[in-house]
C-alpha cells in the first residue's frame, strides 16, 4: 500500500489538473464570445468584405468568359472579313521594264426606275456585245414585297482593254450609279518570271535532247527519255502560266449589277405570328437573365440584413 502522504499528493495533482483544463476551456469559450461580439459590433465591415470577394470572383469569371469567347470567335471574324483576290509580296517588280503588265478589277452598280429592269438589262447586253466582251456568267433575282416585286441582275464579263472604258461609260448611263470601284494590278514580276523559267526549263529539255543523240547505253536512253519527258510536261505547265498571265493582261474583269427600284412601302408589312413569339421568348429570356444576375446580390443583402439583425439585438 501506498503512504497516506504519497495518496494525498497524487489526489491533489488530479485535482489541480482538472481545475487547470476547465480553467482553459472557459478561457476558450470567453475567446469565442468575445471574437463573436467584435464581429457583432463590426458588422458593417465584414459586410464590406464579403461583397469585395463576391464582385471579385464574378469579375474574373466575367473576365475568363470573354477572353474564352475572343479566343473562340476572333478567328472566324477575320475569316468573314477576307475577299477577292490575294494580292503577291512585293518582290523584285522589274523597274527596267517599260513595258508593264497590268491587270484591271471593276465593279458598277446601277439602279433604274421600277418597271425599268427589262430595258435596263437590254441596255446592258447590248454594251457587252458593242465592246467584245464575254459574258461569264449572269443572274437574275426577283424579289416580292407583298402584291408588288422587283429585280436585281448580277453579270461577270471580261472585256479587251481597248473597249474596257466604253464599256464603263455605256453601263453608266444606263441609270443611276449606286457604286463603282476599280483596281489595278501590276502583274509585271509575274510575267518576267514565269517567262524567265520557261527558257530555263527549255535551255535544260535541248541539253537532255542532245545528251540522249550521244548516249549509247540502254539505260542511260532510258533514263533521258524520262527526264525529257518530265522536262516537256514542266515546259507545258509553264507555258500555259504564261499565256494566262498575258489573257489577264489582254482583258479586264467587270462586275455589274443591275438593280430595280424599290416599290413605294415595299418595307411596310404587317408583323408575322412567328416574330411575335419569337420577342415573347425573347424578353422572357431577358427577364430570367435579370433575376439570375440578382441572386448573389439578394445573398449579400440577407447576409448584411442578418448581421443588422444581431447588431440591433445587442
Amino acid at each position: 500500500m501506498k503512504p497516506f502522504v504519497q495518496v494525498a499528493c497524487e489526489g491533489a495533482g488530479i485535482i489541480i489538473s482538472q481545475c487547470f483544463y476547465t480553467a482553459k476551456a472557459k478561457a476558450q469559450v470567453m475567446s469565442l464570445k468575445k471574437q463573436w461580439q467584435t464581429v457583432k459590433d463590426n458588422w458593417l465591415i465584414v459586410s464590406a468584405v464579403v461583397l469585395f470577394l463576391l464582385l471579385t470572383n464574378f469579375s474574373g469569371i466575367s473576365s475568363i468568359s470573354s477572353v474564352a469567347q475572343e479566343a473562340m470567335g476572333g478567328y472566324a471574324g477575320m475569316d468573314m472579313a477576307r475577299s477577292g483576290m490575294p494580292y503577291p509580296v512585293p518582290g523584285n517588280f522589274y523597274p527596267e521594264v517599260e513595258e508593264r503588265k497590268k491587270t484591271v478589277f471593276a465593279s458598277l452598280r446601277t439602279e433604274v426606275e421600277t418597271g425599268l429592269f427589262a430595258e435596263g438589262e437590254r441596255r446592258a447586253k447590248l454594251a457587252f456585245s458593242d465592246a467584245g466582251a464575254l459574258l461569264v456568267s449572269e443572274s437574275v433575282n426577283v424579289y416580292e414585297t407583298g402584291r408588288k416585286e422587283y429585280r436585281r441582275g448580277s453579270y461577270q464579263v471580261k472585256v479587251p482593254v481597248d473597249g474596257y472604258a466604253g464599256l464603263v461609260l455605256a453601263l453608266k448611263g444606263i441609270g443611276e450609279v449606286k457604286s463603282f470601284s476599280e483596281n489595278v494590278q501590276d502583274i509585271t514580276e509575274q510575267y518576267v518570271d514565269a517567262q524567265a523559267n520557261l527558257d530555263a526549263e527549255k535551255a535544260r529539255l535541248a541539253r537532255y535532247q542532245a545528251m540522249f543523240k550521244e548516249a549509247t547505253r540502254t539505260e542511260d536512253k532510258i533514263t533521258l527519255s524520262d527526264r525529257i519527258f518530265e522536262q516537256e510536261r514542266t515546259i507545258r505547265y509553264l507555258e500555259d502560266a504564261v499565256k494566262n498571265v498575258n489573257k489577264q493582261v489582254q482583258y479586264s474583269s467587270l462586275s455589274f449589277e443591275l438593280e430595280e427600284k424599290r416599290p413605294k412601302y415595299a418595307e411596310i408589312v404587317f408583323v408575322r405570328f412567328s416574330q411575335l413569339v419569337k420577342n415573347l421568348v425573347d424578353n422572357v429570356n431577358a427577364v430570367l437573365t435579370l433575376l439570375f444576375s440578382l441572386v448573389p446580390w439578394a445573398f449579400v443583402a440577407l447576409i448584411g440584413f442578418g448581421v443588422w439583425k444581431l447588431a440591433k439585438r445587442k
